[in-house]
């Protein structure tokens, strides 16, 4: 007896360029339960559908969007979506999360993921109706920047169609290559843009249809209420809502010490005018940015001087730029950051190769500038889009380079931040600034008053010095690891969740079962989080990615922070070494960093077991039917 899903079409739509074909997947409801969409479905797919080794840029490789179980429903921290394939910057798992309205249309397209391969012999755009697709040309819009090529297909397709669109530096390769959707929301990180670009598919266009039904819906709309009119009680949420934003944390002289500036090279925060706040606040544009049916309207959008649709702020996208290149006028800052929307890089990864030149040249170039010379590749300027990791490998000056695995590094400094300098090296996504909550949050003298609150349900129930690493910082890592991925699993928003905003972790339990009507709990969402993890780690195991990579940049083991609070703060060497073998044995790894077969076991993961002396039990699901398969022409 088949069992329909609720609260998801419960299908996933595969599209091959080249072929010009089409099929729809329905996966059995147990797959759907153990790996309910998401990083953890894409990287699931990436271990099963995709061979070893393969060029990210090969017609084989696959590019996945991918909603789930609950994501993209319009209630609080549930309009995401996530981007999932290999990486062009680390040649292992790639995953980039956007959220806004086209992962709510994503929900309403008759699909729960859409997963693409081959590569089309001309520029083309995916249109999906009523969960079909049908490929139509693109000529006109390849060197469209993402706004223009945007507004062209809306005028094509209806104001409603929801449209994800790579700008020239996806289509020219730049392997920091983002997905801007609808304007403003960027799936920015781990070059996915360029996956897509490879593929010669400018965009993919959701008209969407009716959202499938939830199991409760009425206890989904409370728990949103819930939090729509406790906004002003938790003090992140707050800001996150507040006039400055979400963006403008670096305002606060307090974080001295917390923050790279430039190239890491020092801590001291740049001298950024007073009225920086006020100009914020003029220029906030409310609802801009808004998740349909959140009401924390996170990615605030700010006017700026390219395209007032193109400033939405995520956290680090501001201060990329006024910390990481030393743009102190913040109204040129928010114009660098809608000038990268529109070209389709990522921020970060852009100030990282900046900043990096800026060392080793010790010349600066104006950013605005280097951003078109990253994007076109001329001349001398061709490597400026491989990514700091290559790019300083070819000049022969690898120190300076802030990388992990490949990943630029985010603002956060590592050195003032024991937890998440663990995070950052075992993290097969690299140094994310979502991949763990910040070790500020639980500091006894910088942590806000409640930040211990949920913590305790977590087994913590005292502050730490966010500086120490010890035994304990090792394991309250591994739990906060677990959780964030977990939410990330589902396609929870990190920035609505816990430990530290509004959801607490049995809220979170609450919202799947009023979407899926599965009776869970949210010792079932750690469980979600091993699982994607784990899977993460043995993908980059099997593309080369071992625990030779789990290490940071030389620069935070040998030279202190020079200000702030944190003034003399180093990693030592000795204590990393041992917080890296203690987190190999609680999270069940081996003394190289392979998962063990029972903890693969104990997940559901056997088939998974890289060990050539355990049965290999298949997990693919059955091949489609010969009538499921349907031509796709491009017209």
């Amino acid at each position: 007896m088949t069992t329909l899903p609720t609260g998801h079409s419960g299908r996933l739509l595969h599209l091959d360029l080249g072929a010009g074909r089409s099929h729809v997947e329905e996966p059995t409801a147990q797959e759907w339960r153990r790996y309910p969409g998401g990083g953890l479905l894409g990287v699931r797919r990436l271990l099963t559908d995709t061979a070893a080794g393969l060029d990210p840029f090969a017609p084989a490789s696959v590019l996945m969007l991918m909603s789930g179980v609950v994501a993209g429903h319009r209630a609080v921290g549930l309009p995401t979506f996530t981007a999932v394939g290999k990486s062009p910057l680390t040649g292992g798992v790639g995953e980039a999360r956007g959220r806004g309205p086209f992962g709510a249309a994503l929900k309403a397209s008759g699909c729960d993921g859409v997963l693409v391969t081959g590569r089309a012999a001309a520029p083309c755009y995916v249109v999906i109706e009523g969960g079909a697709p049908r490929l139509q040309d693109a000529a006109d819009l390849w060197g469209l920047e993402t706004h223009c090529a945007t507004d062209v297909l809306k005028a094509r397709h209806g104001d409603d169609a929801a449209v994800a669109v790579i700008g020239p530096a996806g289509e020219n390769l730049v392997r920091y290559a983002g997905i801007v959707t609808e304007f403003t929301h960027a799936a920015a990180r781990m070059g996915l843009g360029a996956v897509m670009g490879a593929k010669n598919l400018k965009a993919v266009v959701v008209i969407p249809a009716a959202m499938p039904a939830a199991h409760d819906d009425a206890t989904l709309q409370r728990l949103t209420a819930h939090y729509r009119d406790h906004i002003g009680a938790n003090p992140l949420t707050a800001a996150q809502a507040s006039a400055t934003g979400f963006g403008g944390w670096f305002l606060d002289p307090g974080l001295t010490g917390y923050a790279g500036v430039g190239n890491f090279q020092t801590a001291a925060m740049p001298s950024v005018p007073a009225e920086a706040a006020q100009l914020l606040a003029d220029r906030r544009r409310d609802g801009s940015g808004a998740c349909p049916g959140c009401p924390n309207d996170c990615i605030t959008s700010y006017d700026n001087g390219i395209d007032p649709r193109l400033g939405g702020l995520d956290e680090e996208n501001l201060a990329a730029f006024v910390l990481g290149c030393g743009v102190t006028d913040v109204g040129d800052a928010l114009d660098l950051v809608a000038r990268c929307h529109a070209v389709g890089l990522d921020p970060v990864s852009f100030a990282a190769v900046w900043a990096y030149l800026t060392e080793v040249d010790r010349a600066e170039r104006p950013p605005a500038a280097m951003i078109d010379d990253v994007t076109a590749r001329h001349g001398d300027d061709w490597f400026l889009g491989e990514g700091v990791r290559l790019l300083a490998e070819a000049r022969g000056r690898p120190e300076p380079a802030m990388h992990v695995k490949g990943v630029e590094f985010c603002r956060y400094d590592p050195r003032t931040s024991a937890g998440q300098a663990l995070a950052y090296a075992v993290s097969p996504l690299g140094p994310r600034y979502e991949i763990v909550e910040h070790d500020l949050d639980f500091d006894p003298d910088d942590g806000p008053a409640h930040g211990l609150a949920q913590m305790r349900a977590l087994g913590v129930d005292e502050w730490a010095d966010m500086t120490h690493l010890d035994a304990a910082r090792v394991a309250r890592t591994a739990v906060l690891l677990d959780l964030w991925s977990g939410l990330d699993a589902l396609g929870v928003c990190l920035f609505a969740g816990p430990p530290m905003r509004l959801l607490t972790q049995a809220r979170v339990a609450e919202i799947v079962a009023a979407v899926t009507g599965w009776l869970t709990s949210d010792h079932e969402i750690m469980l979600w989080g091993r699982r994607r993890w784990n899977l993460m780690r043995l993908y980059n195991i099997r593309e080369g990615i071992g625990a030779e990579q789990d290490t940071l940049p030389e620069r935070f083991f040998t030279e202190p922070v020079d200000s702030g609070r944190h003034a003399g703060a180093v990693l030592d060497r000795d204590a990393f070494s041992d917080a890296l073998a203690q987190y190999y044995a609680l999270a069940g790894w081996d003394a190289e960093g392979v998962p063990t077969s029972i903890t693969l076991a104990s997940l559901g993961l056997q088939w998974a077991d890289p060990r050539p002396t355990r049965p290999r039990v298949s997990p693919t699901s059955p091949p489609p039917t010969p009538s499921s398969v349907t031509p796709c022409a491009i017209t």
